[in-house]
Formats: C-alpha cells, structure tokens, sequence
C-alpha cells in the first residue's frame, strides 16, 4: 500500500510538471508574437548639427632650440674656468682659459715684426718726401743755368767783337800787339766760360731725369714697405687668432647645461682622438616642443596649428603655440611624424627634457552632422548606421569624419532627419520590425 501511495503521488507530480510546461510554451509564444508584430525594442537619436573643434593629443618633449657641444681650440692646461652649469651666459662671453705659453711668446714676436715692418716703412715715406723735394726744387736750378748760359753767350759775344777789334787796330798799328793778345785772351776765357755753362745746363737738365727716377724708386719702396706690413700683420692676425682660441667663447646666448673639466686639467683640441666637449650650451630662450604625429593623423597637421600644452611641472598654466616645423616624412618604424613646435621661454620655466601633453587643434569645423560613436557599425564594406523608417531597421552606409571616441562627425550619407539605433544594432537584420525609444 505503501507503494501505490509512492507511485500515485509520483503520477501526480508528473501531471503537475507537464500542465506547468504547457502553460509556459503558451505563453513565450504569445509574447513572440507580440514582438514580431511590436517589433524588436531599440533606443534612437536624432543626428545633431554641432560646432565641432578637431584635436589630437599626444605627449611632447621639450627640446632646446639650439645646442652645442663646445671644445677647445687648442690642447693645452686649464688656466682659468668663468663659468658653471646652469649659468645663463652672452655670446662672446669666455667660458674657459688654456695656458699657452709657447703662442704667447710667439705673438710677441710677430707684434715686433709688425714695428720692424712699420719703421720701414716710415724710412722709405721719409725718402719719398725728400726725393719730392729736390724735384720741386729743380726748375729753379735749371732757370738758374739758364741764365748763367745767357749771360756767358753775351760777354763771349762781347769779348769776340771786343777782340776782332783791337786785332784790326794792332793791324793799323792803332793799338799795340800787347793789347790785341790781352783781348784775344778774355776773349778765350769768354768762350770757356760759355762753354762751361752749357754743360752745366746740359748736366741740371739731365739731372731732372735721375731725379725722377729716383722719386719712382723711393715710392716704390714704399709700396714694398706697405707689403712687407701686410705680411706681417697678417702672420700676427694668424697668431692672435690661435692666441684668442685659448679662451673658448660662447657662440650663443644660453645656458650652461654640461660640464666635464676642472681648473689644471689638460684639454685635447678637437684634432684628437682623446677629445671631449667642456661644455655643452643650450639656447633655451625659446625652445621647441617635439611630438610624434601618427601616419593617420599626418595629413592633418599643417605648419601654423594652434597648439596647447600642459606639463605637470607648472601645476596648470598651459603654454601655448604654434606648429612651427613639420618632417613631412613618416620614419618606417615607428610609423609618426616629427612635429615642432617653437615656444617662447622669457622666464626659463621650461627646462630641455620635460614632458608635456600636447594637444593640437587640426581643424574646426562649422555645424557638423553628429551621431554618437555607439550608432556605428563596421562590416568589410565600411562604416553603416541602423537608420528607423516606418519602424522598420534599414542598414545605410556612411562615410565619417572627426572622431573623438564619443561624438562621429557624418560626412555623407545621412540628412539629419534620420532616427539612429544606439542599441541592439548586432540583433537586427535589414528590413526588420523595430521599436524605437527616443533618447535624445
């Protein structure tokens, strides 16, 4: 009795189950069928036109705008060191000494050749001046035998008439023998004495020519002399130059960021292989902000972006600037581009090395057509957006612009008067019942 009681209990249970069963088959068919007729619940917006501000962000290094190892000249024994890091110093400004003895001493030297070459030179300006003289002074002394000659051309004339004379009259016997012979002798000391002063107007006249030949050559010595001083000045410029390289100069306004020697230390010139920089120079009056740009983003960036820049070092107080500089090439590993950005730097708050956020602004774009980023879907064919027509799903292609990972931007494809499934769009099918809820 037992048992029967176990089985028709059991008999009843089974009985129960099977009544639950139908009841529930009843029911999700009933339901099914108020989906398919209501269609499948999703959540729609309307796309929106928005003023819309393209960005892209990406950390940034500040670099210095200029920078220079800087060496010594010249090997050589530290002398004296004006300078230490984190120095702000002017261009020119001697930063380090090396001793040179041996160029001192040299210069020296060539500084006396020049004094040597320079008295020369006043010795032979000193021979022009007097060969000048004597020829301005010649003229005089041509007129002067001049009239000399004149003056002997007449009393020979004189003594000649004088002389023919007394000849005719000892010939008469009207003057004496004695007498005609006194005549004839002043007569022949007249034409002596001519003849003496034609040569000595022949040699004034032909001493005008060593003259001038004489004045040629003592300008030429002057020119010689002034050559001679090139040369020589020139050899010490030489020397001072390499004297001036003992002292390494700044060739920059900046700041002093490196520092490898100390006072006594002995420096190598460049032209060794032992050779390091004492110095490392930045110029960091302005500095430039490097940024890698992906390849996709590249066609974006046009020298003269605005760009903003937060480094966590200045606690908020964004820099701004420009893009200055752009690679326009992409480097094959890293698949970005070099981007610069110039940035002023009066107070020196930026130091070379910091990181920044930089966000670059690529473009602005008026009254954009809108969607969010949760209304699309991709497939191999591209982009598509689930549109609501008569409660109906209909799949329409899209092409996209600005995407900031919330807002889209619709180029093309869509009026603006669409209702945009934001939900359930991997369950629908084209062409599907739906029920759309606004959630704009």
């Amino acid at each position: 009795m037992l048992g029967c009681g176990l089985c028709l209990s059991l008999a009843s249970g089974c009985g129960h189950s099977q009544a639950d069963e139908a009841n529930r088959s009843v029911t999700t068919s009933q339901k099914s069928g108020e989906v398919v007729a209501r269609g499948v619940s999703v959540q729609a917006v309307t796309p929106k036109r928005r003023d819309l501000v393209a960005k892209f962000e990406q950390p940034g290094v500040v670099e210095a705008s200029a920078q220079a190892d800087l060496y010594s000249h010249v090997s050589g024994y530290v002398k004296a060191i004006h300078v230490d890091i984190g120095d702000f110093v002017k261009k020119g400004a001697v930063l380090l000494e090396v001793d040179v003895p041996e160029l001192e001493q040299e210069l020296a030297f060539k500084e006396a050749l020049v004094g040597q070459a320079q008295a020369e030179l006043s010795q032979a300006q000193a021979g022009v001046v007097a060969a000048q003289g004597a020829l301005d002074t010649h003229p005089s002394q041509v007129q002067l035998a001049d009239a000399e000659v004149r003056k002997a051309l007449s009393d020979r004339e004189f003594r000649k008439k004088e002389f023919e004379r007394y000849a005719g009259l000892a010939a008469d016997n009207t003057a004496t023998r004695q007498q005609a012979d006194e005549k004839q002798s002043q007569y022949q000391a007249a034409r002596s004495a001519h003849d003496s002063s034609v040569a000595k107007q022949q040699a004034v006249r032909m001493e005008l020519t060593v003259l001038k030949a004489r004045l040629t050559g003592a300008e030429a010595d002057v020119k010689t002399k002034q050559a001679k001083i090139s040369v020589a000045t020139a050899d010490r410029e030489k020397t001072r130059v390499l004297f001036d390289y003992a002292k390494l100069k700044a060739p920059f306004d900046g700041t002093v960021t490196h520092r490898t020697v100390d006072e006594g230390e002995y420096v190598h010139s460049p032209n060794s292989d032992k050779a390091t920089p004492p110095f490392t120079l930045a110029k960091t009056q302005w500095v430039t902000l490097v940024m890698r740009v992906p390849e996709k983003e590249v066609p974006s960036v046009q020298i003269g972006n605005r760009v903003t820049v937060e480094f966590d070092a200045l606690r908020g107080q964004p820099v701004t600037g420009q893009v200055s500089r752009v690679a326009r090439s992409v480097e094959a590993k890293s698949r970005t581009m070099r981007v610069e950005i110039d940035v002023e730097n009066p107070d020196q708050k930026l130091y070379p090395g910091m990181f920044g956020s930089v966000t670059l602004v690529l473009s602005n774009v008026k009254q954009a057509l809108t969607v969010p980023a949760s209304a699309l879907y991709g497939t191999v064919d591209g982009l598509f957006v689930v549109c609501v027509k008569d409660n109906v799903a209909r799949r329409t292609k899209v092409q996209t612009g600005y995407d900031d990972g919330r807002i889209v931007q619709i180029v093309s494809g869509l009026s603006g008067n669409e209702e945009v499934v934001v939900s359930n769009k991997g369950e629908l099918s084209d062409g599907q019942r739906v029920a759309a809820t606004r959630v704009d």
